[in-house]
């Protein structure tokens, strides 16, 4: 594992120059493997009594400064087509935000591989699994809402086939995955509560490019952008919300079919 953790930590570092960051901090590939053993141990003595700031522990759940806690991967290693969009400018991910601003900080660099391994022992491990389903459901207890990936995507089937498994275990709690990954995109047996918005690929992408019943998101930088017809986020519009959510859930709401997000 210490082996996979390294070559990790160099893609991620080379990820986050490449797109002109500069990292803060020393990444430790024998803290991360620390921390992905100390998960792993606690998923292997699973007790169904886990409380939900225990288990947060053991997901590896970060904090985020604009929902307030998000389950984050490493940016363009987990995203297949994120990482082809990174070269071609004009798209959202030629300025990826997770390569730049919190993301350059080696400890959330540290928090994003140590959540991947972790999803990789899981994936080829089914009693771990099912242990790590559980937590998921002991986490998510109580709350209205859960946002996946800050940083990263649906990088496999196999992946896509646990976060499946996992909302359908906790019906309680609404998922929202923003996702740019056609094997998402595409599939329509989906849990009702996890909700998939679609990331437009270009920078101002056409507000009327919504097939019917899929939701989506776009970016936009000009000036003279037509919003007809959609939901601007007010995170990133509205100067007052200084970036943060608060108690607002459009983007995991299915009226809100057209979200619009300033660029970062």
């Amino acid at each position: 594992m210490e082996e996979r953790i390294k070559t990790l930590v160099a893609d991620t570092i080379a990820t986050i120059q490449q797109g002109g960051g500069k990292i803060v901090g020393t990444v430790d590939a024998q803290y991360i493997a620390r921390r992905v053993n100390e998960s792993l141990e606690a998923l292997r003595a699973f007790h169904p009594n886990v409380s939900p700031s225990r288990a947060k522990r053991i997901l590896n759940i970060a904090g985020n400064s604009k929902t307030g806690e998000s389950f984050n991967l490493p940016a363009l290693a987990t995203c297949p087509t994120g990482a082809r969009l990174a070269k071609v400018e004009g798209t959202v991910c030629s300025r990826c935000y997770a390569r730049k601003g919190r993301f350059i900080f080696a400890n959330v660099i540290q928090s994003t591989i140590a959540t991947y391994a972790i999803v990789e022992a899981v994936l080829r491990d089914d009693t771990l699994r099912g242990a790590y389903v559980a937590t998921w459901k002991a986490y998510a207890k109580g709350r209205r809402m859960i946002r996946l990936h800050g940083s990263g995507d649906v990088y496999s089937t196999q992946y896509w086939a646990l976060l499946k498994e996992i909302a359908a275990a906790c019906g309680g709690t609404l998922f929202w995955l923003p996702t740019k990954e056609t094997l998402v995109a595409s599939d329509r047996a989906i849990p009702d509560n996890l909700i998939v918005r679609y990331s437009m690929a270009k920078v101002n992408a056409p507000s009327d490019v919504a097939s019917d019943g899929e939701l989506i998101s776009i970016v936009v930088d000009a000036v003279d952008y037509d919003y007809s017809g959609t939901f601007r986020c007010p995170a990133t519009f509205n100067p007052t919300w200084q970036g943060t959510c608060n108690d607002c859930r459009a983007c995991a709401d299915r009226s809100k079919r057209v979200i619009v997000y300033r660029r970062h």
